[in-house]
């Protein structure tokens, strides 16, 4: 591998840092960012207004801006008719322990596979932390992980099923070996946040299952069209809209307001610099560098299944991002004497998703962070060492597994 490539990748992230610190709008500091990217790993102009011109055109890129503004709406809805707080009332007051209850809302909205998801657990998050008491960052941080709890091994998920594809495994088979992930992701998300202060309410001796079907029936709906008759996300989502229009007179009348207010034109640039970014990474022919990797030696091999999907995972941002780049390539290690080892597959997952879980491109992150106001500095205070030591706890209970 070599030494320019590893300076290239280190100039691009520290661009990025530069223009995060210079409090550059988020959106125009990724549009900044891909373009180093792009000089750096040059490959001929053509080329790369081909990259821009097809990130721009691609059904990719309008899925992902569509569904990120029908989310908004969504969720301007939701708060517009009183079902967040009807929602937030039923789970607090269901569940009747405020810890309990605020994890729950951002796990429940996470077993949706989504493009930035978070938006819709924020405002839940915001509701039920004592945000005078509790710092911008803190709250960006607790709406953030336990949103991602699940992508270990929720079979709803997109890299779930490539990985199921790529190598013609079962999905039963991916979560046996990855579950236990979630809970050690819960177990640090607790250890991060145990002092943390909720809002003070006395649980009130009600019936609340009706109120929270009533709040949360979009979840359902989005799960059962999205994975059980597998429908385009873009119409679910306009699907769920339009119900809300019909079942509420007074959406109707205020659509347009609510539309106006969902549309922010520095998170259109956000999301189109991300896709660009996307496609210049396999247009560039960036993944040259790292050579035939059937030649390395052993060492180097096994380095290469931690390093290459961290990598990937941070420059993508998304964990179908890592799987659909990385693993393929892996296969010739993942693969001994025709069977797949599930353990270095999980190992290279998890390795992966602490990439994506960093990433500064993560949609997520960057979404939840602009609703808080948070700074990305304070944030990586406490996301740094919590994916450290769930990366350190995750491949000693792989090593344990591998050894029993």
């Amino acid at each position: 591998m070599e030494v320019a490539f590893l300076l290239k990748i280190l100039a691009v992230f520290t661009v990025l840092v530069i223009l995060i610190r210079l409090r550059l709008k988020i959106g125009y500091t990724f549009l900044a960012t891909t373009a180093v990217f792009m000089l750096l790993f040059f490959y001929g102009w053509g080329n790369m207004g081909k990259t821009v011109y097809k990130s721009l055109i691609s059904w990719e890129t309008w899925k992902l801006l569509l569904s990120v503004y029908f989310i908004l709406i969504i969720g301007e809805i939701m708060e517009f008719t009183g079902n967040v707080k009807s929602f937030i009332h039923s789970i607090i007051h269901g569940l009747r322990n405020k810890r309990l209850a605020a994890t729950f809302l951002p796990a429940f909205i996470g077993l949706i596979p989504m493009p930035g998801g978070a938006l819709f657990s924020a405002p839940m998050v915001k509701n039920t932390l004592d945000t005078e008491d509790t710092k911008p960052y803190m709250l960006t941080y607790f709406n953030y992980w336990y949103r991602h709890i699940w992508e270990y091994f929720w079979p709803m998920y997109p890299e779930i099923i490539l990985i199921s594809s790529i190598f013609n495994v079962k999905i039963f088979d991916i979560v046996v070996h990855q579950w236990y992930f979630t809970i050690v992701a819960i177990f640090v998300g607790y250890l991060f946040t145990r002092k943390i202060k909720f809002r003070d309410y006395k649980p009130e001796k009600v019936k609340h299952f009706k109120k929270f079907i009533k709040s949360s029936w979009f979840v359902f709906f989005i799960i059962i069209f999205l994975l059980g008759f597998r429908i385009d996300i873009v119409i679910v989502l306009v699907a769920t809209i339009l119900i809300y229009l019909i079942a509420y007179r007074d959406v109707r009348k205020n659509i347009l307001k609510i539309g106006q207010k969902s549309f922010d034109f520095n998170t259109v640039l956000l999301l189109i610099g991300i896709m660009i970014f996307k496609m210049a990474i396999k247009d560039s022919g960036f993944l040259t560098h790292l050579g035939d990797i059937g030649n390395y030696s052993r060492t180097m091999q096994y380095g290469l299944l931690i390093f290459l999907p961290f990598i990937m995972g941070i420059m993508t941002g998304i964990a179908v991002g890592f799987v659909g780049i990385a693993f393929p390539l892996l296969s010739v290690i993942f693969i001994q004497n025709g069977v797949l080892n599930f353990h270095l597959l999980a190992l290279s997952f998890v390795s992966g998703f602490a990439g994506v879980l960093l990433s500064p491109f993560h949609l997520c992150l960057v979404l939840t962070k602009e609703y808080f106001k948070a700074k990305f500095v304070n944030i990586y205070k406490i996301l740094f060492p919590s994916v450290l030591i769930l990366y350190i706890l995750s491949v000693s209970i792989i090593f344990i597994l591998s050894v029993f």
